[in-house]
């Protein structure tokens, strides 16, 4: 194997600060090296599985709401100014196994080979492996780096030549045309089908056959960085009955629970706009709004099965 150097030092105590640290190194390594073109550019399709959540961000346009997404998940986001400067999108993709959470994210934006002081050559915490894909190996954790093209790179604790695979030959799997355009036009987008959530949730969560979410900045918003959003989302459960409790734990916790001291949100007219309804099989969350601040808040209630995610796979640091 070739060893080569960085001088990003990826901290060993926290799992969920390796998870996105390595993003730093692709704003100082060129894609040199020729490579076939990923199967195709819909990247979602690249990632996307029964079972699993989906996620993406958009960093150049809404750092705010990446900032608070990486500030939830223990990140120093300080620390990822510069690389948030140079990426477009963030497409992840996560799983829920006996080990804890297992991750896949795409960066996809400009990457130029300036920055020579975080090469990556020479480093004791990285390893070149070679194949027919190759990517780099981190020895102090369960994390691999693959430039999959010039303005694509891919980080991942799975099975990196069974991912690069797929990227290059298939299958894409597509999300449903409606939901991809919610997708595509929001901040941040959420989307599973047929999750298989890890075990201590609430089991009425276990009873979904898909949700989607959505958070768009709100534009009623007058002074900047007040760091409000509008979610939209759509709960499909598995029947009438399911999606009548879920619509009830929804409605009684959105709504009463905005009482709390640091609130901001006019309860009366919230209530009166009612964000929380209810259609057949569906329950459906229209203009709900939340701050940066309150984002763990809003997933312990609306989403909690994001817990491992946002609080980095404390299960698979102890494993």
């Amino acid at each position: 194997m070739t060893v080569i150097k960085t001088g990003a030092v990826l901290p060993v105590r926290k799992f969920h600060t390796r998870v996105l640290l390595p993003l730093m190194i692709i704003c100082a390594v060129s894609a040199c090296v020729t490579k076939p073109d990923p199967v195709s550019r819909d990247y979602a399709a690249l990632l996307f599985e029964e079972g699993g959540i989906y996620m993406q961000l958009k960093p150049r346009s809404d750092k705010q709401l990446t900032y608070g997404m990486l500030t939830a998940a223990g990140m120093d986001s300080g620390s990822m100014a510069e690389i948030l400067e140079r990426t477009d999108e963030v497409f992840a993709f996560y799983t829920f196994g006996e080990k804890g959470l297992s991750f896949i994210i795409l960066g996809q934006g400009s990457y130029p080979d300036a920055a020579a002081a975080i090469s990556l050559r020479g480093s004791k915490e990285w390893e070149r492996v070679k194949g027919k894909y190759s990517w780099w190996s981190n020895i102090d954790a369960p994390l691999k780096l693959s430039f999959v093209d010039n303005d694509l790179v891919c980080i991942s604790n799975g099975n990196m030549e069974e991912i690069l695979r797929r990227i290059y030959t298939g299958p894409a799997k597509n999300i449903p045309e409606e939901v991809k355009l919610q997708l595509n036009i929001s901040a941040m987008g959420i989307y599973a089908s047929r999750p298989d959530f890890p075990s201590g949730q609430l089991r009425i969560f276990g009873e979904l056959e898909s949700f989607w979410m959505t958070f768009q900045s709100d534009s009623s918003q007058e002074q900047e960085g007040d760091g409000k959003y509008l979610i939209d989302a759509e709960y499909v459960c598995v029947n009438q009955s399911a999606a009548r409790s879920l619509y009830l734990l929804l409605r009684l916790n959105l709504l009463s629970a905005q009482k709390d001291a640091k609130s901001t949100i006019n309860l009366a007219a919230l209530k009166e706009k009612d964000p929380v309804k209810i259609s057949a099989e569906k329950v459906i969350l229209e203009d709900y709004p939340i701050s940066i601040q309150r984002i763990n808040w809003f997933f312990d209630i609306a989403l909690p099965f994001v817990d491992p995610i946002v609080n980095g796979g404390k299960q698979a640091e102890e494993d």
